[in-house]
């Protein structure tokens, strides 16, 4: 398989924009005698690596709030259509990464993900705990998160792709469809991982090529998706799920493809890579689909790592793709009234 382009993993906008600011927090959390940062990539016992920009000591409850109220606001404006939201968040890479020193992550941040889910619950945003689904299948010998990448391996897709129609079912009452989806088989890759590319060639040389399990090919699996899960010609019917994010749901790494499988019937599929941002992301699959293609369900995947970002992150979200919770909002609004 040819190498990707590291820009398809990694936004240079993004790392170069964060960079600045991890400089100036730098002094406030020094690094452990295990721990260095080179361009703003935290490389742990000279083996896992970590994107500086995302924190490991400021949890931001209240960043986590004011997205969640947006989420749910969302939430009820699509319900008034009858599409239902499920939000996915993505756990944390750093709780899943044994060479930490004791004490690096914060225990505000340690503790993050439970409290978000209890956020969202309170706020009645449909949801479902993948810490719960991803922690018991962590082993020395089965990592959930690949070692010099941001995104997670095949272990902890299939899982969390089998709990994610599991809750579709039981919380929206989807009957499983009668179209099997089969799953491409499992193909075995080395390449050199996203947060890799972003580090000199000598360091890079001494982590060597990361090695993947995927379901699509590198060189066959682009950005931008809006598509149907399964082979084309597209399915007579529009799908009854769709799902919504950044790379982490890539065909490559196989999660639309896992739930297709277990729910028995195609998912629509929109994403765009992490500097696109959440909201940009949604307002795209909006617009494309509705009408014409109203689903029964939308799963919106963010990173918990992110989730306190707003669409008007500055720094975070590419220039062209930030916006106001106003703009947001009555865009999701128009959207619906579409239908």
């Amino acid at each position: 398989m040819t190498r990707p382009d590291p820009a398809a993993h990694v936004s240079r906008r993004l790392f170069l924009l964060a960079s600045g600011a991890a400089a100036m927090t730098a002094a406030a959390r020094p690094a452990t005698a295990a721990e260095t940062r080179v361009n703003n990539v935290l490389v742990e016992d000279d083996r896992w690596l970590l994107p500086g920009w995302e924190t490991l000591t400021d949890a931001d409850d209240a960043g986590v709030a004011s997205t969640l109220d947006l989420v749910g606001e969302t939430a009820r404006l699509l319900a008034s259509k009858d599409i239902a939201l499920l939000l996915l968040a993505i756990p944390f890479k750093a709780r899943y990464c044994d060479v930490l020193a004791p004490g690096e992550i914060a225990a505000p941040v340690q503790t993050r993900y439970a409290r978000s889910l209890d956020a969202m619950r309170t706020r009645s945003i449909a949801t479902l705990d993948l810490d719960a689904v991803m922690s018991p299948l962590r082993t020395p010998q089965t990592p959930l998160y690949y070692r010099t990448d941001q995104h997670w391996t095949s272990t902890a897709v299939d899982a969390s792709g089998a709990a994610i129609a599991a809750t579709i079912v039981r919380t929206f009452g989807l009957a499983p469809g009668t179209q099997k989806q089969p799953l491409a088989p499992l193909m075995t890759a080395s390449q050199t991982g996203d947060l890799a590319t972003l580090l000199p060639p000598d360091l890079q040389a001494k982590l060597g090529p990361q090695t993947y399990r995927v379901r699509t090919a590198f060189d066959a699996d682009l950005t931008g998706y809006n598509i149907f899960t399964g082979a084309l010609p597209e399915p007579d019917k529009p799908p009854r799920v769709q799902l919504v994010g950044s790379s982490f749901v890539r065909p490559l790494w196989g999660l639309p493809q896992t739930i297709a499988a277990a729910l028995q019937q195609p998912v629509g599929l929109t994403f765009f890579n992490g500097d696109a941002g959440p909201y940009h992301t949604l307002l795209m699959n909006l617009r494309s689909t509705l009408p014409s293609r109203k689903p029964d369900v939308v799963v919106w995947q963010m990173t918990e790592a992110n989730l306190h970002l707003g669409p008007a992150a500055t720094g975070w979200w590419s220039i062209g793709d930030l916006m106001s919770t106003d703009f947001f909002l009555s865009h999701v609004r128009e959207a619906v009234a579409a239908v």
